[in-house]
């Protein structure tokens, strides 16, 4: 019901049915980095407003008048899972299905050498906000320009096997 404008009347009905508005198209997600999301949806048609819901939790992670929203405050290196439904008249309308995206991994940090053998080194590095299963992968190189891979591992620490006397390594982290 509309509210009458002179208030001669409790209400005035409304010309048309209210219908709430349909459910959006599955949303897309452009990842910005380590902590946030862009999310975009197509319009609806009724919709005056749109809501962003967590796929998991169900809670609101944004409101938006338009057809996106960026979603911040978000772990680095997680899957983030959201609906979308649109707004009439503070109403939801159905939920659109879920998308996904995966926030990138934080660099890691610290990267240093434990150990030192005769022909192997063992190394460490920090995950920094990282969660413990983010994969890391160490690399060697004997000029500092082209690297090879040493290891993969989901433990903040390898150990490289087969150096060689008298030569000089490099040695970087990615995530």
């Amino acid at each position: 019901y509309e509210s009458d404008p002179l208030s001669l009347v409790d209400w005035v009905p409304d010309l048309v049915p209210f219908v709430l508005p349909p459910a959006p198209a599955a949303p897309s997600g452009t990842v910005l980095g380590t902590s946030s999301i862009a999310w975009t949806w197509g319009p609806v048609a009724g919709a005056q407003s749109y809501r962003v819901y967590s796929s998991s939790s169900g809670s609101l992670l944004a409101a938006s008048a338009s057809t996106g929203a960026v979603v911040t405050d978000l772990l680095a290196a997680t899957t983030n899972s959201i609906v979308v439904a649109g707004v009439a008249r503070g109403e939801n309308g159905p939920l659109s299905a879920s998308a996904t995206a995966h926030t990138h991994a934080s660099p890691p940090a610290g990267l240093s050498l434990d150990i030192l053998y005769v022909s192997s080194a063992v190394l460490s590095w920090s995950l920094e906000d990282n969660p413990s299963e983010t994969l890391a992968e160490l690399q060697r190189s004997t000029d500092g320009a082209s690297y090879s891979v040493r290891a993969g591992t989901l433990a903040p620490s390898a150990e490289d096997t087969g150096l060689l006397g008298c030569t000089s390594y490099y040695y970087r982290v990615r995530h």
